[in-house]
């Protein structure tokens, strides 16, 4: 599962676009410990701090 969409389908965050699905559009781009990544190319265990704070700040 990419990082895109365990954001949108597992977390309920619709704010990441999804677009071209190949890191070219920059679409989906988001932060990850201060560093851009293209979210429909990064798998989803790569980012599991990311989820943490996301988590911790969704409350």
């Amino acid at each position: 599962m990419t990082l895109l969409d365990a954001l949108r389908e597992k977390l309920g965050l619709m704010g990441t676009k999804k677009a071209c699905d190949r890191g070219e559009c920059g679409a989906c781009t988001i932060l990850v410990n201060s560093r851009r990544i293209n979210s429909c190319i990064s798998l989803a265990t790569f980012a599991i701090r990311f989820f943490l704070v996301i988590n911790a700040l969704k409350v």
